[in-house]
């Protein structure tokens, strides 16, 4: 059987009406997601808006056996994104979905209904104000696992500016633990401090892995030595694959270097 990101691939064009992620988005997915597998990290796994399940089944091709996807949707329930789930992941991973038709904005207050942690990969896809992804990030954060991610959908969307106020705002707060560490192809990324290493080494080979797949990238950083800085990828106008500040670079542990400066 082949894997969940060739069975996504070719599901993509079947999809005239809308929805589902652009190829480039799902190819950073499968790199994380099968990173995470190879270092046996496990967990469930989250998504807040779903409409047709395009995310979710791509999300629902990684789960393991003994993991569970809940699915959070005020407008649509399972029978609108079930089709696309089987196809990708199976019929039989239906029986691990817990799927809550409910506002997210009231989620975190509902005694009555929970979430599965801890969550390993969760994607934010809802309501596009300010505070619904603020109240969003807060929930996934509450439980997401050590080593998970946090994925923000339309970020950097003219049409929904408050979606990147709110997720530079959230890791901004005192004592928040978060950073982003990859930006890029209508997606922001996020993870705890403690393995922000991790995944910034994993995502070093984006470029190559793009490319498999005909999309020339170039991952670029924006900052230097310990400041603050973020990862950023997107498509290359030249051979360079990596970029900082003012100049390219031609190795990816170059770009990733803690002395980078001028």
């Amino acid at each position: 059987m082949t894997n969940p990101l060739t069975r996504y691939l070719a599901m993509l064009p079947k999809n005239p009406s809308g929805g589902g992620m652009a190829p480039h988005a799902a190819i950073i997915w499968d790199l994380l997601l099968s990173g995470q597998a190879d270092q046996n990290i496990a967990g469930n796994m989250a998504e807040i808006g779903v409409f047709k399940g395009f995310g979710a089944s791509l999300m629902a091709g990684f789960l393991r056996d003994n993991e569970v996807l809940t699915l959070i949707d005020l407008m649509c329930g399972l029978d609108y994104s079930s089709e696309a789930i089987t196809e990708i992941a199976g019929a039989e991973v239906l029986n691990r979905i817990k799927f809550h038709q409910i506002d997210s904005m009231s989620l975190r207050y509902n005694s009555k209904t929970t979430l599965d942690s801890p969550i390993r990969f969760f994607h934010i896809d809802g309501e596009h104000s300010y505070d619904a992804v603020m109240n969003d990030l807060q929930l996934a954060t509450q439980h997401l696992s050590p080593h998970g991610v946090i994925v923000v959908d339309d970020f950097f969307s003219a049409a929904s500016p408050a979606i990147t106020h709110a997720v530079f705002d959230f890791v901004g707060m005192p004592n928040q633990n978060h950073s982003l560490f990859l930006i890029g192809y209508n997606k922001a990324y996020l993870c705890s401090n403690r393995w922000l290493g991790f995944y910034r080494d994993l995502i070093k080979v984006l470029p190559d892995r793009l490319e498999q797949f005909g999309f020339r990238s170039q991952l670029a950083a924006g900052g230097f030595a310990f400041e603050r800085s973020y990862a950023g990828i997107s498509e290359r106008a030249s051979e360079n694959r990596f970029q900082l500040v003012g100049r390219y670079v031609a190795e990816p542990e170059t770009y990733l270097s803690g002395t980078n400066r001028f």
